[in-house]
């Protein structure tokens, strides 16, 4: 489930900002990504956990094409808008389908590796997010490798659906390392914006696709060793 990167290729339209668009203060600003980016990863576990398992085919291929159409109606809203209020609303759109393609993911693995990944991710998120506040420039620099880097594995991945010998514990430490980039990437660039709410939203929407995608990724690399 590859980072929807529609939400970062027109990330310096953030920069534009009308002249009514309210500002909020930098601790408001970063309490607000914070709080959207769990909001979205509280709504997925509680959809994970009453959710069932789909065992049929042509419902879970409807779930997926719902899913696709319904983040990519959410990336259009929040990159057309600066209302907060309607950016919220693609934030969900985003967001709240994902959790139904996470439950019937989660669904083949044991309980103890879904919460050892849940674990393991939100170390590696904190220490990423904590490593972005102390070294910003660094990351800052990351944005067009780490993007070239991303096409590059989606390549790798599609080539590996056809072809077998490949080694996908390696791919998924690659995959895994560079989402934990993109995570200290889009939270340093978070910071560049001006802090409007709109922007906050935004962020958070990246943010959060960073998050579960490296979930995905840590909890294929535990499912495997058992």
């Amino acid at each position: 489930m590859a980072k929807d990167n529609l939400l970062g290729l027109d990330k310096e339209a953030r920069f534009k900002v009308g002249e009514d668009v309210p500002f909020v203060s930098e601790r408001q600003y970063n309490l607000t990504i914070g709080g959207i980016t769990a909001y979205g990863l509280i709504i997925n576990a509680i959809t994970c956990f009453y959710f069932p398992g789909i065992h049929d085919k042509n419902a879970y291929i409807g779930i997926v094409i719902a899913y696709f159409i319904s983040a990519l109606a959410g990336t259009f809203i929040l990159r057309s808008t600066s209302n907060p209020i309607v950016s919220f609303l693609g934030y969900n759109l985003i967001a709240v389908p994902m959790g139904f393609m996470l439950a019937i993911i989660v669904k083949f693995y044991a309980p103890a590796i879904v919460f050892n990944a849940i674990g393991t991710t939100a170390c590696v998120v904190v220490i990423m997010v904590c490593l972005s506040m102390l070294y910003p420039q660094i990351f800052l620099r990351m944005g067009r490798a780490l993007f070239v880097a991303l096409l590059a594995t989606l390549v790798v991945g599609i080539v590996m659906m056809f072809v077998s010998p490949f080694n996908t514990t390696i791919y998924d430490f690659l995959v895994a390392g560079i989402f934990s980039l993109y995570i200290a990437y889009d939270w340093a660039k978070s910071n560049q914006y001006p802090n409007t709410l709109n922007n906050a939203i935004w962020s958070a929407a990246d943010i959060y696709l960073d998050i579960v995608n490296l979930f995905l990724r840590i909890l294929r690399l535990l499912g495997r060793r058992r």
